[in-house]
């Protein structure tokens, strides 16, 4: 009966120390999760942060481009503008690729207009 009453006597003990590692693992386990999946949400954060600053980007390169592209069509309109008006005998500059200010300045404006930038 001296070892049975060992045995007793040591089996609590044991038994809380086994339940503890258990709980403790549990416990580690569910800590990394909770770690993880903060980083994971911090990650798609910030891609989705960069996405939007390209994205802005892409639209601002976009636009100026666009405006680029107002700046020769508003050039080659009023040269065309200013050599019909010559034609006619109205007011215009004489000149290869004159045009008066306010020909150029219509013309980007309406370019402008159409493609939605103003």
């Amino acid at each position: 009966m001296n070892l049975l009453e060992k045995i007793n006597k040591l089996s609590l003990p044991v038994t809380i120390l086994i339940a503890g590692f258990v709980l403790g693992g549990f416990y580690y386990l569910s800590q990394v999760s909770k770690q993880n999946s903060v980083e994971r949400q911090q990650r798609t954060e910030l891609q989705a942060k960069e996405t939007a600053e390209q994205t802005q980007r892409d639209r601002d390169a976009s636009e100026r481009l666009s405006k680029m592209f107002c700046v020769e069509e508003a050039q080659k309109n009023a040269v065309e503008m200013n050599k019909e008006a010559c034609q006619r005998g109205g007011y215009c500059l004489k000149g290869e690729g004159m045009y008066l200010v306010g020909q150029y300045e219509n013309s980007y404006k309406t370019c402008l207009q159409r493609k939605g930038l103003e």
